[in-house]
């Protein structure tokens, strides 16, 4: 009877430890893979937006370290809604800190202390000698010249000012964002506005060429508004140079030359060609005199 009642004793215990080490086991599966520190480790100035990881959502562990560098902010998804951002710094991940993802996914998720959770870094740097250019001229009808073709091209700097409607609104799912794809888009508004702008407010070259830097102000204040609606702030914009084809050039030289001499209005370019016609006799005469 003794023996009978130590056997079931025995295998009771072994029961209890058998359920026991199972829950250990399932508490070690469930948190294995899961993130305790979040850092960009491949930082390269060229790269503006980093998703970690990269494979995109993932197992984050409560009380996880959250590495941001100077320049840099760090943005948690998750279902594809921006909740809370995290500035330069060392963050301990807890809800005291994140408090819009703890309102979704509470302090414990499944019986464990983990949260599902993507992160975005963004590089919040000042970008400079972000390029503009026309790659197909824009025609302008000139009051003196006809109709003309434009070229412009120059620069401008722009800062990542609002990271999470950026990357709600221009990076969505992808996993990095390069300053030379921000260029490319950001280039398309640029020539939009400027096309708005030749023609109306400056509508002849000559005013134009004389009034470059005015011309740049008018070009920021449109396109700093266009930037605002991707988080985007313009911060400088440049005008380097604004040129038409060789012949126009060559008579825009020939109506300043007529100016100078005080030749205007429509019969100017043949009292132009008359004053030459006569200076060209008079250095004839000479010669043939000597």
């Amino acid at each position: 009877m003794f023996g009978r009642l130590k056997q079931a004793v025995s295998s009771a215990t072994n029961s209890v430890k058998d359920g026991v080490n199972n829950a250990v086991d399932g508490v070690s599966n469930a948190t294995k893979g899961m993130l305790e520190v979040i850092e960009w480790t491949d930082y390269h100035p060229n790269m503006l937006v980093k998703r970690v990881p990269e494979s995109g959502p993932a197992d984050i562990k409560w009380g996880a370290q959250l590495i941001v560098r100077e320049a840099q902010c760090a943005v948690f998804f998750r279902d594809g809604k921006a909740l809370d951002v995290f500035g330069p710094g060392r963050h301990t991940l807890e809800t005291g800190n994140m408090p819009l993802l703890s309102n979704v996914v509470k302090h414990v998720s499944g019986g464990h202390n983990v949260f599902t959770a993507e992160v975005y870094y963004v590089n919040q740097s000042v970008l400079t000698e972000m390029k503009w250019g026309t790659p197909n001229p824009i025609d302008m009808k000139d009051p003196d010249l006809g109709w003309v073709q434009l070229r412009a091209f120059g620069t401008f700097s722009v800062k990542i000012e609002e990271p999470q409607l950026f990357v709600n609104t221009l990076v969505g799912a992808q996993r990095m964002y390069t300053h030379q794809t921000l260029n490319n888009f950001l280039k398309g508004s640029v020539r939009t506005k400027l096309n708005d702008l030749v023609g109306t407010t400056f509508e002849s070259y000559a005013k134009i060429r004389s009034n470059l830097d005015e011309m740049a102000a008018a070009m920021k204040i449109k396109v700093r508004d266009d930037f605002g609606k991707y988080g985007i702030e313009l911060r400088d914009f440049f005008i380097q140079d604004v040129s038409v084809p060789e012949e126009i050039q060559e008579a825009f030289r020939l109506r300043a030359k007529m100016g100078a001499l005080g030749m205007q209005g429509p019969a100017a370019y043949q009292q132009y060609q008359a004053a030459n016609a006569m200076r060209d006799m008079a250095q004839n005469e000479g010669a043939g005199g000597g």
